[in-house]
């Protein structure tokens, strides 16, 4: 039987879809290897909802290769041929690491020849779109000057927010967004990022969008056997998304609600220090690391919690939220970016970042009012934000406003 979220995707396509079409080349900074790989797969994600919206598509996607792995085997990569996706893959050796634009030249002249081979095959493409600055969207810039292309760069990276950058990548990456005929920031907050860091001013604001996969996929009814309440965390175990803050949140709650589990979906430099925090909160055992999980794992598991939290200190978009709130689920997240431009009253609970205890009295307040939360309402306002059709709309409009001025 057909899912009731599978006949509104459908019905979004149907009602949002116009006539195509440009030929797009997307230009990603990284990119998933296989369908087993989660790494950049909102990346893969949106190419893939732009070849069902009608556009042709192709992907140039270059892997960094250190010199330390000279002598192992290379790991093969999958090179996909569909109707309108196709996907090209290469290593490149980056063998300047520590000099200043060193990867970024090496990975450029891959990059070249990948473009190259590409337009052999399957002609030139009308739009260029880059999906970060570094250093996707400055190959495109270059690429672009160089071929008469316009460029579309949608910027994604915390690491403006984070202050991770050094001052030749800030300059690059300023150089690379105010030369493109359009950039995209996936929230409100990164848009004022790019203006603040980069001095940026003429931004689009566009989503990410959330795969097919989540659409289509059914809510789940549970026996009446199980009980358990169940908190989903999913992204990187590392000091941003704080999951740290999770963890003692959730041992506040463990003291007053028994039926409590979280789950915690990722890997990180912080996985030991955090199941080290678990086990001394006395938690260790409804606390549930699953690490790294392949993308098409990802909805059946958001469908058997209850609640999805976001504990991060910065979120570019907070994609996990999206997807939750898509398939009906109540979002908890810290005023942390991304989150604060849909997680609605009617979808979740926003608290301050970095307080463990204002992060627990809303996941409570959440727990304890779940049948106020109506999953219909809540994945019918994601689908139309976030569905594949409605995101392709907006970038097609982008696409062909550039082609036009050009």
């Amino acid at each position: 039987m057909v899912s009731h979220f599978g006949l509104l995707f459908a019905l979004c396509q149907l009602l949002l879809q116009s006539s195509p079409r440009v030929h797009v080349l997307v230009v990603p900074s990284w990119f998933p290897k296989d369908e087993r790989d989660s790494a950049g797969v909102f990346f893969r994600d949106q190419a893939e909802a732009l070849s069902c919206y009608g556009h042709r598509v192709g992907v140039i996607a270059q892997y960094p290769r250190s010199l330390k792995t000279l002598c192992l085997r290379w790991e093969t990569l999958d090179q996909e041929y569909r109707d309108r996706l196709v996907v090209l893959r290469d290593y490149f050796w980056a063998a300047l690491p520590k000099v200043p634009y060193g990867v970024f030249l090496l990975w450029r002249t891959a990059a070249c020849s990948q473009f190259a081979r590409y337009c052999s095959r399957f002609g030139r493409p009308d739009v260029l779109h880059a999906h970060s600055a570094l250093y996707g969207g400055a190959i495109a810039v270059h690429l672009g000057r160089k071929f008469g292309i316009p460029v579309v760069v949608t910027e994604h990276s915390s690491a403006f927010a984070l202050g991770l950058l050094s001052d030749w990548e800030l300059s690059l990456a300023r150089r690379a967004l105010g030369a493109a005929d359009a950039c995209i920031a996936v929230s409100q907050s990164l848009k004022a990022e790019l203006r603040l860091k980069l001095g940026v001013t003429l931004v689009h604001v566009v989503p990410n969008v959330v795969a097919s996969r989540f659409m289509c996929t059914q809510r789940r009814t549970r026996g009446s056997s199980d009980s358990t309440r169940r908190i989903l965390n999913i992204g990187s175990l590392d000091a941003n998304k704080s999951q740290a803050d999770l963890i003692r949140a959730f041992s506040f709650l463990v003291c007053r609600h028994s039926d409590l589990e979280l789950w915690l979906v990722g890997d990180g430099p912080q996985r030991s220090a955090l199941e080290s925090l678990a086990a001394q909160f006395g938690v260790r055992e409804k606390v549930v690391f699953f690490g790294n999980l392949p993308p098409h794992r990802i909805p059946d598991l958001v469908s058997d919690v209850d609640v999805l939290a976001v504990s991060s200190r910065y979120e570019t978009f907070g994609l996990a939220a999206a997807e939750a709130m898509v398939l009906g689920k109540p979002v908890v997240s810290t005023r942390c970016g991304g989150p604060e431009d849909f997680v609605s009253p009617l979808a979740g609970v926003l608290t301050p970042v970095g307080s463990p205890m204002d992060l627990a009295i809303a996941l409570e307040h959440v727990l304890e009012s779940l049948g106020q939360y109506s999953a219909s309402l809540i994945s019918t306002e994601a689908i139309l934000r976030f569905g594949g059709s409605s995101v392709a709309k907006r970038l097609t409009s982008i696409y062909e406003a550039v082609v036009e001025a050009c």
